[in-house]
């Protein structure tokens, strides 16, 4: 055997190191990150779609979700950290007309 016959096999082994492993590690990696980056009143999104403000962080990350509950999730399920929301409304309403004058009807 000699080593030309190895090259099809090394080119394999680099394709899958390329293309499976490394993004996975470059994954995990970023995900670890995220939850060693939780910290209490953080608005986050968990992977199943749900948006809530993180309470407390331990075992286990308590989340609420509305006003009074609050579900308690794994550290791995929370998916993206928001970015924090700007003062004030975030929809304005409908522009409404100040001219004083009264209505000619």
């Amino acid at each position: 055997m000699t080593l030309l016959d190895l090259l099809p096999f090394v080119a394999v082994a680099l394709a899958f190191w390329l293309l499976i492993l490394r993004p996975a590690k470059q994954r995990r990696d970023a995900q670890a990150r995220l939850v060693a980056s939780l910290t209490p009143g953080q608005r986050v999104m968990t992977a199943g779609g749900i948006f809530g403000t993180v309470r407390s962080v331990g075992d286990r990350v308590a989340l609420e979700i509305a006003p009074g509950v609050a579900i308690e999730l794994v550290p791995q399920a929370i998916a993206e950290i928001l970015p924090e929301a700007a003062s004030g409304p975030a929809v304005e309403g409908p522009a409404t007309e100040e001219s004083g004058e009264a209505d000619r009807g």
